[in-house]
């Protein structure tokens, strides 16, 4: 092995042997110079890791690590739990008080709880939902959770790669083929999805959906609003509900009009 010492203008040889071209090569260059080559050279040499891999992903046109791409996906479930704490509501002293549940007068008060509370208790709904779809799938159907588990995360990841990205640039080479990693990721979605849905999961999706909205609309219904109807609830409201309300409530006053 040789290293170059520059700066006195000799070559050492290290692994026993020495270059008397290169020696007398090196001899020539000014002080300098050889500093300067020296500084090249050890910086190369010692360059981070964290950067040589950014240089690597940058000369191999966006080819990234699989590894840090599994855990993009890992971490979906963590990620999302960690915002849904941070904004639900307490469980006891708010989404489960009993002493603001009554049944509903009418019929405008069913719309208007329904209106107010599912945005207003979005993030517990999300929980106690996903809860209960896992105890359901782990006790009735083991093999459609873990079919549904990947899928879910998967899809995760598709979505929150395409906000993130701007062009989905990144690559995987199987076989020296390039495959789009949102592309990737949206087929392996779709693909667990046929499976269970159409080979052994439709009925059980199904009931689970008819679960879920029961134990949702049961208590967006009996749970008596005590905050104002704002600008800014009305925002978090999503457009497709919105217009279901406003269908209902038109049907509603086209029934007025007729009885009287």
């Amino acid at each position: 092995m040789h290293t170059r010492s520059c700066a006195d203008g000799r070559l050492h040889d290290t692994g026993g042997a020495r270059n008397s071209g290169d020696s007398a090569h090196f001899s020539g260059k000014s002080e300098a110079q050889c500093v300067a080559a020296d500084f090249s050279h050890n910086y190369v040499t010692q360059l981070p890791s964290q950067q040589r891999k950014l240089k690597e992903k940058h000369h191999s046109g966006g080819r990234f690590w699989l590894s840090s791409q599994i855990w993009l996906v890992v971490s979906q479930p963590f990620e999302a739990y960690a915002v849904l704490e941070q904004e639900r509501l307490s469980w006891f002293d708010d989404f489960l008080d009993t002493r603001q549940f009554a049944l509903p007068r009418s019929m405008s008060e069913v719309l208007e709880r329904l209106n107010l509370n599912i945005p207003f208790y979005a993030a517990n709904y999300a929980i106690l939902c996903t809860t209960l779809s896992f105890l359901f799938l782990l006790f009735i159907n083991p093999l459609l959770l873990v079919l549904v588990f990947p899928s879910s995360l998967l899809a995760r990841s598709a979505i929150r790669y395409a906000k993130r990205s701007e062009g989905f640039e990144h690559n995987i080479n199987p076989s020296a083929a390039n495959i789009a990693y949102f592309h990737f990721l949206v087929t392996c979605s779709t693909i667990l999805l046929l499976i269970h849905v159409f080979l052994i999961g439709l009925f059980y999706i199904v009931v689970l959906l008819v679960t879920n909205s029961v134990v949702l609309l049961s208590h967006a219904v009996l749970r008596r609003p005590v905050y104002f109807h704002d600008v800014e609830l009305e925002k978090l409201r999503p457009k497709t509900f919105q217009y279901v309300i406003l269908l209902l409530l038109s049907v509603l006053e086209c029934m007025e009009r007729r009885g009287s």
